[in-house]
């Protein structure tokens, strides 16, 4: 299962350090929103004249308001962006720990899928911490349950659609148990997320872009229809397909719905990878991913998938941040555009 020197199938530290660091490399890392988190990390409470639908997940500007808003605005946008790097890695190390997941099974699962090309790409935006909470959720539903409001509550205020859905597929996946702590986690978190909205008077226009995005949406998914379903779980598809017949009921009702829902948004990746992380959690471990890559790596080098990958967003097929950000730009001064 090495392939020049690198086992896909035994993460250590080291080498998840390095494949990241690589990954980073190739993909680049986005810087989603900065202009807005100018505005807003120093009064999260102000309105955009633009774009208010980015304040319906506050959270970097709650945590730059908080922590850094006496800080100029770079350095805030910085440090609020590790402050979620370093919850992430809380949350899932938590989540190994608590519920007994061996790192290569999950890490398999997630880099098999889009998870870090989207990660790494909408990096600015309030996902990190979205996928931090799914992470913390899930990890104290049993062990250091104290901490399950917490990251409900980042988890609201990150995306409150997605949370909503979160709660659904860990009741659907049999992930939590419906008990007071769970109920009044989700009562407390709603109650907190209502005044918020209350307080700040904004106008969110989902149902109006729905509506106006009919058309588009419709363009999208008509521009590489098969890639629609590829750009989903990505190369996870074939483990998927290879397990196919000792899932649960619940993988493929989780899944569909998760289809269907992205079937109504633009950046159809980067949602579905959001909405499904229960799922992989779940596939992580009810499904040996990592037998799976032993008995594929002797036909082809796993880890060449790992480094190829895709997303769809707004009807065309992405690979890396890179060329969005600056290789326009550097392909303008050097005089070829």
């Amino acid at each position: 299962m090495k392939d020049f020197g690198f086992d896909v199938t035994n993460w250590t530290l080291r080498q998840t350090v390095i494949f990241l660091v690589i990954f980073f490399l190739i993909y680049g890392v986005g810087a989603w929103h900065f202009p807005e988190f100018r505005t807003l990390y120093s009064d999260p409470m102000a309105l955009l004249e633009k774009k208010q639908w980015l304040q319906e997940s506050p959270i970097q500007y709650l945590v730059g308001y908080s922590l850094f808003g006496r800080l100029n605005a770079v350095g805030a946008y910085v440090l609020t962006q590790l402050v979620g790097i370093a919850l992430l890695l809380v949350s899932y190390s938590l989540l190994l720990k608590n519920e007994h997941i061996k790192h290569s099974q999950l890490f398999l699962v997630l880099t098999l899928s889009p998870f870090l090309l989207t990660i790494f790409f909408w990096f600015g935006k309030a996902d990190i911490f979205l996928v931090a909470s799914c992470f913390g959720m899930l990890a104290t539903v049993k062990k250091n349950r104290f901490l399950f409001p917490f990251f409900l509550l980042i988890s609201a205020f990150s995306h409150p659609q997605i949370t909503a859905f979160y709660l659904l597929f860990f009741l659907i996946l049999k992930q939590v148990r419906v008990d007071r702590l769970f109920l009044l986690s989700i009562i407390a978190s709603s109650a907190l997320y209502a005044i918020y909205t209350y307080k700040l008077n904004a106008d969110f226009g989902r149902a109006d872009y729905m509506y106006d995005a009919l058309l588009t949406l419709l363009k999208h998914h008509l521009k590489a229809p098969l890639f629609d379903l590829f750009s989903t779980f990505g190369w996870l598809w074939l483990p998927i397909i290879y397990f196919r017949k000792s899932l649960s009921i619940r993988v493929y009702i989780v899944s569909f719905l998760c289809f269907v829902i992205t079937a109504f948004t633009l950046d159809h990746t980067r949602v579905f990878m959001l909405l499904s992380l229960p799922l992989l959690v779940y596939l992580s471990e009810e499904v040996d991913i990592v037998e799976y890559v032993k008995k594929a790596s002797q036909f082809f080098p796993i880890w060449i998938l790992l480094l190829f990958q895709f997303q769809k967003w707004n009807g065309v097929v992405y690979d890396t941040a890179w060329s969005t950000l600056w290789l326009g730009k550097l392909a303008r001064t050097l005089g070829f555009l």
